[in-house]
């Protein structure tokens, strides 16, 4: 479905035939709208294989911090890979705590953490990457992403069609018609809502698992 189908849907699973409050109507577009909203943490619930990405920083000699601006939800691992395409061992993540206690030193990065700066979150490595003149250090980052915020354009919005609109549209609308029911105090209906969401849920949940495991060998275990 596209964004505009899902919210003509919600209308239809709140109000029905009735003519929806304008403000409500209002309230489901943009990025922080109700199906915005539900959009997001549907993704913050459980890592499902579309949310699956990887990316690359290329480090700079004596710089330790590279920000995260991209839909980044959390890393899987971090390694650092060299002009002749040899992978080193994936960094250890450690704490800011104890990134306190270690001492200054430029060598190849061992250990990472993260912090935030200027509203971004970022990758600290450690020690600082010493990268000499003719080589380089590429770090090749596997983490788990959210897909792109929906669009505060209406017309944007309305066209986008993104990958949990496709997988699991029926969830997108019964947790957004949920929550659409608490605001308008049908707390009958919010209730049969919920309940809706948990049954999508798990055939989304069902679907991820058949598509990690599609012609995947698993030995026969006796019990």
């Amino acid at each position: 479905m596209t964004y505009l189908e899902i919210l003509n849907r919600v209308l239809l699973e709140v109000y029905g035939s009735d003519e929806p409050q304008p403000e409500i109507e209002a309230a489901l577009y943009g990025s922080e709208g109700y199906i915005g909203t539900c959009q997001r943490q549907i993704q913050e619930d459980k890592d499902f294989l579309f949310k699956l990405a990887a990316t690359t920083e290329t480090l700079v000699d004596a710089q330790a911090a590279y920000n995260i601006d991209y839909e980044f939800k959390k890393e899987i691992d971090l390694r650092i890979v060299d002009q002749d395409g040899t992978f080193y061992t994936p960094l250890t993540k450690i704490t800011p705590l104890q990134a306190d206690t270690v001492q200054a030193s430029e060598t190849e990065p061992t250990h990472y953490w993260l912090d935030y700066s200027g509203g971004y979150r970022r990758f600290n490595l450690w020690p600082t990457p010493n990268v000499d003149a003719g080589y380089t250090r590429t770090l090749n980052i596997r983490y788990w992403r959210y897909l792109d915020k929906l669009s505060d354009t209406q017309a944007t919005f309305e066209a986008t069609e993104d990958t949990l609109a496709v997988e699991a549209p029926m969830l997108i609308v019964y947790k957004t018609a949920a929550q659409v029911c608490q605001t308008i105090e049908n707390y009958e209906k919010m209730q049969l809502m919920e309940g809706r969401v948990q049954e999508q849920l798990q055939r989304l949940i069902r679907k991820d698992f058949q598509y990690r495991t599609a012609n995947l060998w698993m030995p026969y275990r006796r019990i």
